[in-house]
């Protein structure tokens, strides 16, 4: 097993040459970019070595970026989508569901479920996540279900209000000072806040 954390790309965005100079005016992306090509550098290895095609790789980001969505330049102060919805990329081994897109709402605490049920692993007993294995399989998908988030960070930098909430189905909860109701598929930006009404 083998675990690596990329720290790119994060704040301040200042990508490494040549990446600095291959997306100008946008650090961001260069430090996507780099990080991308550090990562290939590591899939380029297991390739080489003959690995690669009895690997399970599960990529993750642990946030997303607002880039100035809803006024918030980068992450933890708000729990909008632009930082809560996040990539997460599954290889099987042997190519197994190569390409297969799953709709349904995943978690990161259905990581180590997923994980484990590759292995043919028992599932440990009082994990709040689940295996979403079924679904890559091209099983149907369950029932829906509600996923919680949160950001400590306005409470713990700066005194203000910590945020949580729930999604379920196309509904986003927003647990705040005034709190915020969202319909994402009629509203996938959050701009128009339902709760008042």
């Amino acid at each position: 097993a083998l675990w690596l954390h990329y720290y790119d790309p994060h704040a301040p965005y200042k990508p490494p040459s040549p990446f600095d100079s291959l997306l100008p005016g946008s650090p961001y992306d260069g430090e996507v970019a780099y990080m991308d090509s550090r990562i290939g550098q590591v899939l380029d290895e297991l390739k080489r070595s003959g690995r690669y095609a009895n690997t399970l790789i599960l990529a993750v980001a642990d946030h997303g970026e607002s880039l100035g969505s809803h006024g918030e330049p980068t992450h933890g102060i708000f729990v909008y989508n632009p930082t809560i919805l996040v990539p997460m990329i599954l290889k099987l081994p042997g190519g197994e569901a190569a390409g297969r897109v799953v709709d349904s709402a995943v978690s990161q605490v259905d990581i180590l479920p997923t994980i484990l049920d590759c292995l043919g692993r028992e599932p440990v007993q009082g994990l709040h996540g689940r295996s979403f294995l079924p679904s890559v399989r091209g099983a149907a998908i369950g029932a829906s279900r509600t996923l919680y988030f949160e950001t400590c960070l306005p409470e713990n930098s700066f005194g203000w209000s910590a945020l949580s909430g729930f999604v379920r189905g196309d509904r986003k909860y927003i647990q705040a000072p005034e709190p915020e109701l969202y319909d994402l598929k009629a509203d996938p930006d959050e701009l128009d806040n339902l709760a008042g009404s």
